[in-house]
């Protein structure tokens, strides 16, 4: 793997500027996908995220990488537009489990198709092994900083 990080420039040597910029130019392609099928990134993260099993709005606003308010709002347009359920958990008053609907299962489904093809568009410039490491590296980043 040869190392292109320009040594010594700000920001072009940053991790943090790095993964931003990264996340942002692949992200862009994909958000065109989504907005050529009239869903916005919220509504996809959302049922992403529920589309294989329920989650607590905690656990969901840290998926779907929304802050609280943001993510209330969200969920309210959904659950009027029949895309999600939510339910008081039965353990705990306090919590409330977000649940697809068949309509918003459907609707995930499509994009999660979508969502594999534009990955493996993205990852098809790098060979096999470096794929795993890409994934491999950034999971075990993930895990060391959410201790």
């Amino acid at each position: 793997m040869v190392n292109r990080a320009a040594k010594g420039n700000f920001p072009d040597d940053y991790l943090l500027y790095l993964m931003a910029r990264a996340s942002h130019l692949i992200s862009a392609d994909f958000h065109a996908k989504l907005k050529d099928e009239n869903i916005d990134y919220k509504t996809w993260r959302i049922l992403a995220a529920i589309s294989d099993k329920e989650r607590t709005v905690g656990e969901l606003a840290r998926i779907a990488l929304l802050n609280q308010p943001t993510l209330s709002k969200a969920l309210s347009r959904l659950e009027r537009d029949n895309f999600i359920v939510r339910k008081v958990d039965k353990n705990s008053r306090r919590r409330v489990n977000v649940y697809p609907t068949s309509k918003g299962k459907k609707v995930a489904a499509t994009l999660k198709t979508k969502a594999r093809a534009h990955e493996k568009k993205i990852l098809s410039h790098f060979d096999r092994d470096e794929q795993l490491f890409l994934k491999s590296a950034l999971v075990d980043f993930i895990t060391r900083y959410e201790e």
